[in-house]
């Protein structure tokens, strides 16, 4: 499977011309607020799982959906909507597998759009 059919391209694409010669830092910004609320976002997600707090999971995996969506990142944006609409049904194993899933897929989205954008 190409990884591009796990990214919305369009959305992507929007984002790169938004960087023009008025804005040529629009990408990179966004980029970096992009990644700096998933890192954020990561890290309260395996508290709370480790916590067992499942009202927070979904919580917090419900805004990673939408920022990983509004990114391009569509099959990132699926493993949070996952995790969100399961969280209540899950064991604790359970949560921190799709949580390893989600860690991995953003490594590699992470690692995609900034060759993108490079």
């Amino acid at each position: 499977m190409n990884y591009e059919d796990r990214v919305d391209l369009e959305i992507i694409e929007d984002l790169l011309e938004m960087s023009d010669e008025d804005n040529p830092e629009f990408f990179a910004d966004h980029l970096v607020r992009f990644s700096k609320f998933m890192d954020e976002n990561k890290q309260n997600l395996i508290d709370a799982i480790q916590g067992c707090e499942r009202g927070k999971v979904e919580t917090i995996a419900h805004s990673m959906t939408g920022s990983s969506a509004n990114f391009g990142a569509k099959y990132l944006a699926e493993l949070c909507r996952s995790l969100e609409q399961n969280a209540k049904s899950m064991d604790s194993g359970e949560m921190k597998l799709k949580y390893g899933d989600i860690c991995v897929e953003y490594d590699q989205f992470s690692a995609y759009i900034r060759r993108k954008g490079a």
